[in-house]
């Protein structure tokens, strides 16, 4: 009785303790003077800086926060700046940086200003342009580094701007394209068939897939006697084989032709091409109609630094007058008549095609023509075969990302005089490739010009032309029910005829059409066309062998279909109907896929009891006990009895039987569930009687 009243004292005691404590913080708050106002500031002093980007400290100092007073405070507090904006941020205690500064960065707000800008190539042509953001710090001045310069292209105007004198007026910015070039083989080859230089190098660095011969750098101390454009492709594996001649470093001398005092001709030579000294007389120009009286090699260190003079006689040089024809239409495009310059040993004039021939503009010798020799007066008149030089242009045709998409090369025989153009136009020479149209937003010309005679390349942006339709369609089953449907793109090619198999990207996942072939366009866009689909079968083939239970004899077996999902695991149900009649299962649950693929899964299975022929007439479930039972065996009265061994294995198949079902919290006994609850209660009670005892 005495522990019963001890234990209720205390459990009041505590109760007063706690109310007590609660209420203590009034009871002991200072009172203030009289006649005084009081002001309560939580607020603390932290010190801060404001850094920039580049570390340079722009502001800073102590400063008020944390006006609730809880020792924390927010980056939002503090003061930044004017112009600019904090990029740290979150809460900070204020005891931290009560002594030492805390860092927030800090960027300047932007004052960017739009500016108008034109990008324009060498040709004059606007490549780009429109209104652009530039001039982020606001000082009114801005870089042309600051403009976005198109794709493909490189500014050639640079530097500083005042961004009001180009908010109405557009700035023009001159680009060039960025080089293409490729790399070619080439060999420079000497008369004598020496190579002398070779490698690769880069030309066409406009990407048109030509190049000149130009392009290439000759070796020191060569000039090239090879010219001309030539395809880069042609080139990109086997050299270009490229004459080259040694610079003459030949010597000057001046000279004067006299007949007998009368100078007809003089002045500085070219002589000694090879620099060995020596040159012979027959390298000097004689004057038209005259010829040197003397002959043979001479010293090149007795001519330099004077003048000398040179005895010639008058000779009535030969003649031939130069008749040049088209080869095809026969008509005379030009004439001329030469007067004999050049002799050979016999003293017979010489008349190369090659070398002293003026081929009328736009024209090139049909044939090649023998070196004929006149002699000294003679006339004559030769008909000299041309056919027109053509001009030539490739086209190139690429994407805006640089994909080569076709290419075509155009020419004409047409002819112009000297500086005219032959212009090739889009649509009349030339055609894009099928398929493709002019890129849209991109300024190009469709009408090329080129100097005839001459080979040039130019370069078209093209983007795929869509010539799709759109049709409708529904994704039906076998059952009607439509799966999914709705607008199409088909017909690419644009041929009003479109395939199923083009829509069955969009088929609902899991099927496969029935439906297969070809439609017309305009049946279908506004009735949809009804596909039949079906669903993709997933199934698997597992072997399987049914065992009699008792006899461990296999009664039935073979390849079954089962796991119609496609996960792997299939389960017993889906092969109940295959049980052999006259049985039932034993064995339950789910069985993967792989391992049942070649090695039969065996279940057990067990015959189902036929029900009694004579039942008993109280209980018809019950069957009649025999009139007599049979007297057992002396022999076997050792063995075990047949009917409990049966019975016993009959248990046994029950305990298998509920080992291989699967656990569930109905099998869970109810007392097993209500045990824990039992001993907390019966742990409790003994505690409880324990003390008052």
């Amino acid at each position: 009785m005495y522990r019963k009243k001890l234990m209720r004292a205390c459990l009041t005691g505590l109760m007063v303790v706690t109310v007590a404590t609660a209420n203590v913080a009034p009871v002991f708050a200072a009172e203030a003077p009289a006649g005084t106002e009081t002001t309560t500031s939580k607020a603390s002093v932290v010190k801060a800086q404001f850094v920039d980007a580049a570390g340079t400290v722009v502001a800073g100092g102590d400063y008020f926060v944390d006006a609730d007073g809880d020792g924390i405070f927010n980056v939002s507090e503090l003061p930044v700046p004017e112009g600019y904006k904090a990029e740290t941020g979150g809460d900070f205690f204020t005891k931290d940086y009560a002594d030492t500064a805390l860092q927030v960065t800090v960027d300047k707000i932007a004052k960017a200003s739009v500016v108008k800008a034109q990008f324009v190539d060498a040709a004059g042509t606007v490549v780009a342009g429109g209104d652009y953001f530039v001039d982020a710090d606001g000082d009114g001045i801005f870089n042309v580094s600051e403009l976005p310069v198109p794709e493909g292209y490189k500014a050639e105007t640079g530097g500083d701007f005042f961004t009001k004198d180009y908010a109405d007026t557009a700035l023009q910015v001159t680009v060039d394209k960025i080089a293409k070039a490729s790399v070619v083989k080439a060999q420079f080859v000497d008369a004598a068939g020496t190579v002398v230089a070779g490698g690769d190098y880069f030309v066409d660095a406009d990407g048109d897939g030509i190049f000149n011969v130009s392009e290439l750098p000759v070796p020191e101390g060569y000039k090239a006697e090879t010219g001309g454009d030539f395809f880069t492709k042609d080139y990109a594996d086997t050299a270009l084989q490229v004459t080259v001649d040694k610079i003459a470093k030949a010597s000057i001398i001046n000279v004067q032709f006299m007949d007998g005092n009368k100078v007809v001709a003089g002045g500085d030579y070219f002589v000694d091409a090879d620099g060995d000294g020596i040159f012979n007389l027959s390298e000097l120009p004689v004057p038209e109609g005259y010829e040197l009286s003397l002959a043979g090699d001479q010293f090149v260190k007795d001519y330099v630094g004077k003048t000398t003079q040179l005895k010639v006689k008058a000779v009535k040089a030969a003649t031939m007058k130069v008749v040049y024809k088209d080869q095809t239409t026969q008509e005379v495009v030009g004439e001329e008549t030469l007067t004999g310059s050049r002799q050979d040993a016999d003293g017979n004039y010489v008349f190369d095609a090659a070398v002293d021939f003026n081929i009328p503009f736009g024209y090139q010798l049909a044939v090649d023509y023998p070196v004929e020799t006149l002699k000294a007066g003679e006339t004559k008149t030769t008909e000299c075969l041309v056919t027109a030089r053509e001009t030539v242009l490739h086209i190139t045709f690429e994407t805006q990302d640089g994909e080569v998409v076709g290419t075509k090369t155009v020419s004409t025989t047409s002819q112009g005089a000297d500086g005219e153009c032959w212009t090739f136009m889009l649509g009349t020479d030339f055609d894009l490739p099928e398929g493709y149209k002019l890129a849209e937003g991109v300024d190009q010309i469709t009408n090329i010009q080129i100097p005839f005679g001459s080979t040039g390349g130019f370069t078209m942006i093209v983007e795929k032309e869509d010539k799709s339709s759109i049709v409708k369609a529904q994704f039906v089953d076998e059952a009607g029910v439509v799966l999914a449907g709705g607008d199409y793109f088909v017909d690419a090619d644009g041929d009003g005829i479109f395939n199923v198999n083009e829509l069955t990207v969009w088929l609902p996942e899991g099927y496969k059409p029935m439906v297969l072939g070809d439609f017309f366009v305009a049946d279908y866009k506004d009735c949809p066309l009804q596909i039949k689909v079906e669903k993709i079968a997933k199934e698997s083939i597992v072997k399987i062998q049914f065992v009699d239970a008792e006899t461990d004899e296999v009664v039935a077996g073979g390849d079954y279909f089962v796991d119609a999902d496609g996960d792997g695991i299939f389960n017993h149900t889906e092969v109940l109907e295959w049980v052999p009649e006259g049985y039932e299962l034993q064995k339950f649950g789910d069985f993967q896929v792989e391992f049942y693929k070649e090695t039969p899964l065996q279940l057990s299975v067990t015959k189902i009891a036929e029900e009694p022929e004579n039942p008993d007439p109280e209980d018809p479930n019950k069957p009649n006990k025999p009139e007599k039972p049979e007297a057992p065996d002396k022999e076997d009265t050792g063995k075990e009895d047949t009917n409990k061994k049966d019975d016993k294995k009959e248990d046994t198949k029950k305990e298998d039987k509920k080992k291989t079902s699967p656990k569930t919290g109905d099998e869970t006994s109810a007392a097993a569930a209500a045990l824990p609850v039992g001993v907390s209660l019966a742990a409790i009670l003994a505690v409880l009687v324990k003390k008052f005892k």
